[in-house]
């Protein structure tokens, strides 16, 4: 995992104050073998977001997989979150060869005042 993506930003600390030494986050949870439909579509949800605003800035992740997703492990139900991980495999779509997303911000649209 590429621990720092920016100058001056450092993924390594920011993990750790999620996920503190010798927390439960450190052991392996036990995921039941099927979730309930709820759950799965606030994951998935959650999961479309994060794709959305990587894309929302012009970078495709390229290596989405489970171990890239982190899940905080709430103790209050319904209120986990996941965090998408590892975006050293991204690259800029221009990059790519193909045209950028260009998402139009509904207060640009008109004839400048």
């Amino acid at each position: 995992m590429v621990m720092e993506y920016a100058s001056g930003g450092d993924l390594f600390r920011f993990l750790r104050r999620m996920f503190p030494p010798h927390s439960r986050m450190q052991r392996k949870v036990k995921v039941p073998r099927i979730l309930p439909p709820e759950q799965v579509k606030r994951y998935m949800f959650q999961l479309l977001l994060s794709l959305a605003h990587v894309h929302s800035h012009d970078i495709a992740h390229r290596d989405l997989k489970p171990a890239n997703v982190l899940l905080n492990n709430s103790t209050t139900p319904g209120r986990e979150k996941l965090l998408l991980t590892d975006l050293g495999h991204g690259r800029l779509l221009d990059s790519l060869g193909a045209p950028p997303v260009r998402h139009t911000n509904p207060t640009e649209l008109g004839t400048p005042s």
